[in-house]
């Protein structure tokens, strides 16, 4: 699968800030997760048909450095960024899931 650099530098941009350093790419969005909250861009990529959890930082430096077309693939625990200058490995992460927890039952007695 392809991306241009641009279009997923400004997916990353439109989610602002993230503090966990896992960010999961879609074909439809892309979303970054800390322990509570979850972030989604509603920007679809182009191209790009897995979903995969992968280093944000890593990601965020990967993405501003490089230019051009991407050729993103998946080898193993592997996610493999590669453009005309670099070539790139991304370890990938497990999911995280987002918990919020029940609201308490008080009971009046």
């Amino acid at each position: 699968m392809n991306i241009s650099a641009a279009e997923l530098k400004h997916a990353l941009r439109k989610l602002g800030p993230i503090k966990t350093e896992a960010y999961q790419i879609g074909p439809e969005s892309i979303s970054g997760q800390d322990s509570d909250v979850l972030v989604t861009a509603n920007c679809p990529l182009s191209g790009l048909t897995g979903t995969f959890n992968v280093s944000g930082k890593k990601l965020t430096q990967v993405v501003g450095r490089m230019s051009g077309q991407i050729e993103i693939s998946q080898e193993d625990k592997k996610l493999i960024l590669k453009s005309a200058r670099a070539r790139i490995e991304l370890e990938i992460q497990p999911a995280k899931t987002s918990t919020i927890p029940a609201p308490a039952k008080h009971s009046l007695s």
